[in-house]
């Protein structure tokens, strides 16, 4: 898969769905590999590259998404704040952490665009429960249940923050 991920002449779609499927197992072959990504020209391949960094340290992967959380492209800029979620903010340098908190805006807006879904409401609780908001993670995954009253992850995520 890394190979059709890493093929120029094939597109921008295939290769995408490639890394969305190799960057699943967290591993440094991945994160070394996906890096010669993020400067792709399609800003699918770029977004879906940036989970492959999981298998670096963090001070490894900063330097990445500190450039992309500056990428032209919001999608881009989006996937790279959400990368910033599972690091310590220590790493990252103010000027990085403005950027980070600028583009989780833009992602929280645009969830908020699709808040008729209950799936997006447990996206917005795990997003609190990463910030360390139990009201706000709480208040989402209820909103989850109203929506749909067979949601078994968000009845789950109820019962684990009580």
């Amino acid at each position: 898969m890394l190979g059709i991920a890493t093929h120029d002449g094939l597109p921008a779609i295939v290769r995408s769905t490639a890394l969305d499927l190799v960057v699943q197992i967290p591993s440094v072959q991945v994160g070394h590999a996906t890096i010669a990504l993020l400067d792709d020209p399609s800003p699918l391949v770029r977004a879906s590259a940036l989970p492959g960094l999981h298998g670096l340290t963090p001070a490894e992967r900063v330097p990445h998404l500190s450039r992309l959380l500056a990428d032209p492209t919001r999608t881009v800029r989006m996937a790279a704040a959400r990368e910033t979620l599972s690091m310590p903010t220590v790493v990252l340098d103010a000027q990085s952490r403005g950027k980070a908190e600028k583009a989780t805006e833009d992602w929280h807006d645009s969830l908020q665009a699709k808040a008729d879904y209950p799936e997006i409401h447990l996206v917005m609780g795990g997003f609190a429960l990463t910030q360390r908001q139990l009201h706000g993670a709480l208040a989402a995954f209820r909103e989850a249940t109203d929506l749909d009253h067979q949601l078994v992850q968000a009845w789950t995520m109820q019962a684990r923050i009580h």
